[in-house]
């Protein structure tokens, strides 16, 4: 542990993704997941999105998951194919699961596991756990 990989950026126009290898299920992206990729990939906060869109911070990311839209009129990034810790970000997210509880339950710290699911570090253990779930 603590080597870090480069993530690959594969931006190419798809906005599904496999629900678990090997299922065959395409699960499609909402609006907000496919905000919330764009922004992390660009690595802009949701206060700056949020005030470019004219939106207060909290009503963007209520926005990015999916609570409400607030009338957010807004074209959805083309993304392209997702990496691996991408999906485990949108599994987790739809689970409703923090990084903690998923820490915790993988024994691993938080901050581990917030460096696979950003694709600083090796995601293999991440893929392994939600391939599980």
């Amino acid at each position: 542990m603590g080597q870090h990989d480069e993530a690959a950026d594969d931006r190419g126009s798809s906005s599904a993704f496999p629900e678990r290898p090997g299922s065959g299920e395409v699960i499609e992206l909402s609006t907000g997941e496919c905000w919330l990729i764009w922004r992390r990939r660009e690595e802009i906060s949701q206060s700056k999105v949020a005030q470019s869109v004219k939106l207060t911070r909290r009503q963007y990311s209520e926005f990015e998951l999916g609570i409400s839209n607030h009338s957010v009129h807004l074209e959805t990034p083309a993304n392209g194919t997702l990496s691996e810790a991408e999906k485990c970000l949108i599994w987790r997210r739809r689970s409703g699961w923090t990084q903690q509880s998923c820490a915790d339950l993988m024994d691993i710290t938080r901050y581990w596991y917030n460096l696979m699911e950003n694709g600083k570090a090796p995601s293999s253990k991440l893929e392994t756990f939600w391939n599980a779930r």
